[in-house]
């Protein structure tokens, strides 16, 4: 998340990235705007609680069953939240 951040911020605000004198980044990770930027932050952001939610389902004792419920309930709606925003919050 911080290396597709820090290329962002640099394409957005130095120059572009060039890799053997050629620009050398893969499409989706071309940024041209602040919302480009948005976008893959959210999305890093989403991949990275919807794993976390995961690891906490392998090391799951079989106590607290309700806990559990709630944990996935909170990262869906944060998910949920993220995925609204960057669809509709962009001011098209």
């Amino acid at each position: 998340t911080l290396l597709i951040t820090s290329i962002g911020l640099y394409e957005l605000f130095v120059g572009e990235v060039e890799v053997g004198g050629k620009h050398g980044l893969p499409h989706w990770l071309e940024i041209r705007d602040l919302n480009d930027l948005k976008a893959r932050i959210f999305s890093m952001l989403a991949l990275v609680a919807t794993v976390s939610f995961v690891e906490r389902v392998e090391t799951y004792g079989g106590r607290h069953d309700l806990d559990l419920l709630y944990l996935g309930g909170g990262i869906a709606l944060v998910v949920s939240a993220l995925t609204a925003y960057q669809r509709f919050g962009r001011g098209h």
